[in-house]
């Protein structure tokens, strides 16, 4: 734990960006475990089976928990860790909306990427405060 949790300065810059994501990832985990059709449909996605939506609603869920458990800990080598990750959810979503004609997906994507800026300009403040 930091000196400056220690001394009541609340959340850091870089655990709020990964508390915003872990609500980002837990709202969209919701929605696809408890309304998985409602949700394909408003976002304008072809049908899909429902089970399937539902696992990646679940996993969306989990890793919002372990965005909220390392924003809650200060963990920023972990912090660190997903920004790269997040990119690639980017690259991901924009190659498979382009070979599928969804074009939604690259959405979720530019989401995942934004939250992933957000970290990182986060964590290169907090570097250049240490530096100093």
């Amino acid at each position: 734990m930091s000196e400056d949790r220690l001394k009541g300065a609340g959340m850091s810059p870089v655990a709020k960006s990964a508390a915003a994501f872990a609500v980002y990832l837990s709202g969209m985990g919701l929605a696809l475990l408890a309304i998985p059709g409602n949700f394909r449909d408003l976002i304008g996605l072809p049908p899909a089976d429902d089970l399937y939506l539902r696992l990646v609603g679940a996993i969306a869920i989990a890793l919002g928990i372990y965005y909220a458990a390392a924003a809650r800990d200060e963990n920023v080598p972990f912090l660190r860790s997903t920004v790269p990750a997040r990119v690639w959810v980017l690259v991901a979503f924009t190659s498979i909306a382009l070979l599928s004609g969804e074009p939604i997906l690259i959405l979720f994507g530019l989401a995942d990427a934004a939250f992933a800026a957000w970290t990182w300009n986060a964590l290169r403040a907090a570097d250049r405060i240490v530096a100093t």
